[in-house]
């Protein structure tokens, strides 16, 4: 594994703040990375992948944020052989995550705070015939979903 990133934030007044990050790495993975997908299991090696992500953050008080953004995460295509066990031959992968998003977080206490985020994500998908020693694309499609996130966060 290893991940270069570059992140940056920037006031724009006292209570508007602009947030990005641009990384680049392989077998990104456990830190959410190539959306998920580390090690190719055809290959047997790292998946590369480069994204970047960028919100405008609202403070609106000392407890209450918002951010409106968006994020891109790109695998490298050709490292994509198969991410999923094959059958019939046939291997799938991801191979583009897209979002745009919106949330509010409420810090309650110093230590406790919790959030709501809703998001629209396009995922692309593709499926490989993997029976040769090399591997053809044979589909590929797009996932949308709608999705709505709760989270709560404890420090101590």
């Amino acid at each position: 594994t290893w991940s270069t990133n570059l992140d940056y934030t920037m006031p724009i007044t006292k209570t508007l703040t602009f947030q990005g990050e641009y990384f680049i790495g392989s077998n990104l993975s456990s830190l959410g990375g190539g959306i998920n997908q580390g090690v190719d299991l055809y290959r047997r090696e790292g998946i590369d992948s480069q994204g970047w992500w960028a919100c405008l953050q609202k403070k609106w008080n000392d407890k209450l944020v918002t951010q409106v953004g968006h994020g891109i995460d790109s695998p490298e295509k050709k490292d994509l052989w198969g991410v999923t066990v094959a059958s019939n031959g046939m291997a799938s992968s991801r191979t583009r995550n897209e979002n745009y998003f919106v949330n509010a977080l409420y810090n309650w206490t110093e230590n406790f705070m919790t959030g709501i985020e809703f998001s629209y994500w396009e995922t692309d998908y593709q499926k490989k015939d993997v029976t040769s020693a090399s591997p053809t694309t044979v589909s590929t499609s797009t996932a949308k979903a709608l999705r709505t996130e709760f989270t709560t966060r404890l420090s101590f």
